[in-house]
């Protein structure tokens, strides 16, 4: 287990690079390298946006570091839904079960704001994590990350009741 808390604007520089060492450690199973370079750099220059989004953001430290972070915001046009924005594990905490206690705690979070349909877009190489936890894949899309860098995603959906 680790201790979860709210994020703090002191966090984002330790966010940035948490996502950016484990996108850079997993992203190759799925993507190209371009692709996986260019999903990073997205992803930190994103990382303001999560603390500023209106929902919540929370890390997991280990005593000495941040080892993964989970964020949702609420769905703006569906007052009873939210999105699972972002879940990372570093990749020197993986496979100890981080990921899930991140998920379970947003999930937790979400009821606690009535929000009971939580959608998210899944990286390809996390389809088999969300299943797991009962989300389901109702498309496959594509985003752009970069200028003419698009990559694959996966629509997924968990209904709470």
């Amino acid at each position: 287990m680790v201790d979860l808390r709210p994020a703090h604007e002191g966090d984002l520089d330790a966010i940035r690079a948490l996502q950016r060492a484990a996108i850079l450690a997993i992203g190759g199973d799925s993507y190209s390298p371009a692709e996986t370079r260019a999903w990073a750099d997205w992803q930190a220059a994103d990382a303001r946006a999560l603390l500023a989004e209106g929902g919540v953001v929370l890390v997991g430290e280990d005593g000495t570091s941040l080892v993964c972070m989970g964020t949702w915001r609420p769905d703006a046009a569906n007052e009873t839904a939210a999105w699972i924005r972002s879940v990372f594990v570093s990749p020197r905490a993986s496979r100890r079960g981080y990921g899930q206690q991140v998920m379970a705690a947003l999930e937790r979070s979400c009821i606690d704001a009535s929000r009971v349909t939580l959608n998210l877009f899944a990286s390809v190489n996390a389809r088999v994590f969300y299943e797991k936890l009962g989300y389901r894949t109702l498309s496959t899309e594509t985003w752009m990350a970069a200028a003419g860098v698009e990559l694959g995603s996966l629509r997924m959906t968990k209904d709470l009741r």
